[in-house]
Order: C-alpha cells, then sequence, then structure tokens
C-alpha cells in the first residue's frame, strides 16, 4: 500500500495529547479552525489536567483521511538525455533511472548539478535556475537540446519531453534540492504551494498558539479577579 503525507502524519499523531489530535481531526476535514473550534479543543486540554469538566475528544483516525484520487496515474521517469548545451556536461549522454532508487555521484564539478537544472526545467521545483551554457569553454555555447523520458501509470509505452514547452504529466514530478530549500526557509515569495497534508504542521502550531492564548487570557482574567484572593 502507498503511504501518503496523512498518512505518516496519522501515525506521528498517536502519541499527541488528546487536544492536539482532535485538532488535527478538525483541520483535516475543515481545512482551518473557528474560534469555536480553538474554545473547544482548549476545553479538552484543560480536562486533560482537572481544570475544566471531562470533554469528549475525537481524534483523527484514518476514516477522516480523504480518499487518495483513483484518476491520477503515477508518473515515472525514465531516463534524461543531453544532447548539448547544458553547463559542461558531455554532449549525447543518457543517463537513466531505476524504478526505486538512482543514486548519482561523482566528484565537485562533474556535472550533476546539471541534470538537476534539466530536471527543474522540466519539472515542478520551488527556485528554478537558468540553464547556462559551458562558460568557460572560450566560445558562443550551443543552443539547449535535451528531453526526459517518462512513464504514465501502466501504459506500456514510455513519453517524451522535448526540451520546449509544458507537459501536464511531467509537471506533477516534484524536485527538491538544497537550492530549492533555501527558498523555502529564507525567502519570502507571494505564492509558495506545499501539498496538502505538509501545511496541517503549521495550522496545527497555529492552534497551539490559540489554546495557550486563550489559556493566559483566562488565566490574567482569574488574577485580576478579588475573589481569587479568597480561596485557599
Amino acid at each position: 500500500m502507498k503511504v501518503t503525507v496523512l498518512d505518516e502524519l496519522l501515525e506521528w499523531s498517536q502519541d499527541r495529547p488528546a487536544w492536539q489530535r482532535d485538532a488535527l481531526r478538525r483541520l483535516v476535514l475543515h481545512g482551518e479552525l473557528s474560534e469555536d473550534d480553538i474554545r473547544i479543543v482548549t476545553d479538552v486540554c484543560k480536562s486533560a489536567h482537572g481544570l475544566a469538566e471531562l470533554q469528549d475528544a475525537l481524534p483523527l483516525g484514518r476514516e477522516h483521511l480523504p480518499k487518495t484520487v483513483a484518476n491520477s496515474p503515477a508518473v515515472s521517469l525514465l531516463s534524461i538525455f543531453h544532447r548539448r548545451g547544458v553547463n559542461a556536461l558531455a554532449e549525447d549522454q543518457r543517463l537513466n533511472l531505476a524504478s526505486a532508487l538512482t543514486v548519482v555521484y561523482g566528484d565537485n564539478a562533474a556535472g550533476k548539478t546539471g541534470y538537476i537544472r534539466i530536471l527543474k526545467s522540466a519539472c515542478r521545483a520551488r527556485g528554478q535556475e537558468q540553464i547556462l551554457g559551458n562558460v568557460v569553454a572560450g566560445t558562443a555555447p550551443p543552443s539547449v537540446e535535451v528531453s526526459i523520458k517518462y512513464k504514465v501509470g501502466a501504459e506500456p509505452e514510455p513519453r517524451e519531453w522535448a526540451g520546449g514547452g509544458e507537459d501536464a504529466f511531467i509537471a506533477r514530478v516534484s524536485v527538491f534540492d538544497t537550492q530549492c530549500a533555501a527558498v523555502y526557509l529564507t525567502e519570502k515569495t507571494d505564492v509558495a504551494f506545499r501539498p496538502f497534508g505538509l501545511d496541517l504542521f503549521d495550522k496545527l502550531v497555529q492552534a497551539c498558539r490559540g489554546v495557550r492564548a486563550r489559556l493566559e487570557s483566562e488565566q490574567r482574567a482569574l488574577a485580576a479577579n478579588p475573589l481569587t484572593a479568597l480561596l485557599p
């Protein structure tokens, strides 16, 4: 069975407090938490410490996870062919990709990044990089000629992206490298897309802050109440 981000999230949530698991369920089902949701999960948090009446919490379960879209066949990359024009890569070279894991290794400046730039020009990636020719060759670099072969689902014949224009299938492949990581960590962008599931961690952090703010507000109200000083 294919493991998704939400499957991993569900497993991770098993040892979280009941109020956080309840908040995750609400986030998965509704996308956001309302003020009423924050109030309810705050009461669940308090009840676990004897500070409120016992509350019924409904944790995130597998039945709450959305079903995988059946009509979205997987896209598998088969090979990258470099005819010419990318950095200092050797011409007429093909890099074949395995079905599960491909390890590409070599010394610095051996050309590993050049192949990544080819992938990033066709696939989905944050922090696109311009493909440059061999800047130390002493001559005008040739035009870029590359292609990527890939397979869609169980189709018997591979498809090919020939280095120009957008391809709806190959664009579904995500590429992530250290340069992409720098974009996520250090740059502010107007639009930042993250697949559903990865955004839930940030939303849970916001929920935790909302619960904390509500608890601190109640604590200040109790401290300001003159009747509190009379309690034993």
